[in-house]
């Protein structure tokens, strides 16, 4: 998501432009996005396990508006500062860990066969996006409209139905929508990695795709889970 969009659900930055690197160059940045990535990753889930053991995720689930507020404030904060040497990291670790304590009541309420489920999927699905969207000749530019417009449209959509329809065959549908868009996102962040000619801002492109996993693991845990 371009650094301009109001909600922290996918992607930065926004210099996305043709580039003539080395290969070495260029391998280095790769690897120190996606290291940047599996670091947000792992601060998710050491975020949700202690919050779960020391009783915190439960402390938020009281108090949803104190959550969103510190949840938007850290994903802001860590747009704003996503340069800055040092701080950058710690605000992303901040965010990533942050995330895990607000998303674990829902991975303990889905149950271990929904997690193991939708963990797997998430997984294998990057994978093969991820490896077909830097191979491919295609050009996933075009998506970037229909995506956005997506975007907003799911958000109203779940506004809607949490507080308008209550419907659990909405928020089924919706998930499954989640899925598909989240996936075009995949695609085409991975593909605004490998073109880009920025080689100063590898948080702000690990947020981005980090957030693509994350949102992409959430749809497949609500269908994985939709008997419970």
């Amino acid at each position: 998501m371009p650094a301009n969009y109001p909600f922290p659900v996918s992607g930065l930055p926004s210099d996305a432009r043709p580039y003539v690197l080395d290969q070495e160059t260029r391998g280095a940045f790769l690897r120190k996005v996606y290291g940047l990535v599996l670091l947000g990753v792992a601060a998710t889930g050491i975020g949700g396990v202690v919050s779960l053991q020391t009783g915190l995720a439960l402390q938020f689930v009281h108090h949803p508006w104190i959550a969103i507020a510190l949840f938007f404030g850290l994903f802001f904060a860590c747009q704003a500062w996503r340069r800055t040497p040092g701080l950058n990291l710690l605000l992303l670790v901040g965010f990533t860990g942050f995330s895990g304590v607000l998303f674990a009541p829902a991975a303990i309420y889905a149950g271990p066969t929904a997690l193991g489920n939708a963990l797997l999927a998430t997984g294998v699905s990057f994978a093969g996006l991820s490896i077909y969207g830097t191979v491919t000749k295609r050009d996933f530019s075009f998506l970037r409209t229909f995506l956005v417009t997506s975007l907003f449209a799911i958000i109203a959509v779940a506004l809607g139905n949490m507080f308008l329809f209550k419907s659990s065959a909405v928020g089924g549908a919706l998930a499954a929508v989640e899925c598909f868009v989240f996936s075009g996102f995949i695609l085409f962040d991975t593909q605004r990695l490998m073109r880009t000619q920025s080689m100063d801002d590898p948080v702000g492109f690990a947020l981005s795709i980090y957030l693509d996993i994350v949102n992409l693991f959430l749809a497949l845990l609500q269908l994985f889970s939709r008997r419970r």
